[in-house]
């Protein structure tokens, strides 16, 4: 039931807000297709509570943005989870480092495309695997305030050679000059497999709130599809430098 009245009430939230300046895009890496301007630098960081039947993760995580030329943006990436559950308590941490670029523009017949090629960053391989990773993000307008949007990646685990998919597909509007809005699929393979599920699937509804010049907050909540995917809840906080 509590699953059920959040999801009404941030629909409600998203087709009832009032208007005021600033129209924002969509930032994170499974949505946003544009790179920053040469010399932007921009820091996307975001907590999330992900609730399990028999366990909680907390995590925190930082994107750090740099336009490096035209169509052409490094990232830095860095995340920590801690699980805890009613035995113990595990703590992980993992950075990345990835080179976006800008691909195609939206045209009348095909969508924008950008990609993301990166990998994380390891000392100890047998532990934590180098694990190289191709994000391809895409977007298409239907109407000037309205577009289609989302990506599909590929990661590499070298150990094993194993393959893990991400993919998201939203519905994004910009409700007003301050506010973007969106729902969505989204999905990923599950490394722990719980209750024999391999994959975690979420219904995802979302918003960007224009705060100032440069400062955008990003609330954003998962419901999860099948018995692999607990509901999350993330907040990020969105800081550009530059144009």
């Amino acid at each position: 039931m509590s699953r059920i009245f959040t999801f009404l009430l941030l629909s409600v939230f998203l087709f009832f807000a009032p208007s005021i300046t600033n129209a924002q895009n969509r930032p994170y890496d499974n949505g946003e297709i544009m790179v920053l301007s040469k010399g932007a630098f921009q820091s996307d960081n975001y907590y999330s509570n992900n609730s399990f039947k028999e366990s909680t993760q907390h995590n925190l995580s930082t994107l750090f943005r740099y336009g490096l030329a035209k169509n052409f943006q490094l990232q830095f990436g860095w995340s920590a989870q801690k699980d805890k559950t009613d035995i113990k308590n595990v703590s992980s941490e993992t950075a990345n480092v990835g080179l976006k670029i800008h691909l195609t523009n939206d045209s009348k017949f095909l969508p924008a495309l950008s990609a993301v090629i990166s990998t994380n960053l390891t000392f100890d391989p047998d532990k934590n695997p180098f694990s190289p990773s191709i994000n391809m993000l895409y977007e298409k307008y239907i109407s000037s305030n309205l577009n289609l949007n989302g990506n599909f990646q590929l990661t590499l685990n070298e150990q094993s050679g194993d393959f893990r998919t991400n993919y998201a597909f939203n519905l994004e509007a910009d409700v007003t000059n301050w506010q973007t809005t969106y729902v969505g699929l989204r999905g990923n393979s599950d490394p722990f497999q719980k209750e024999g599920s391999t994959y975690q699937q979420h219904l995802e509804i979302g918003m960007l709130f224009w705060v100032y010049d440069g400062i955008v907050l990003y609330p954003f909540y998962d419901i999860g599809l099948n018995d692999s995917s607990g509901d999350i809840f993330n907040l990020g906080a969105l800081f550009t430098l530059g144009k």
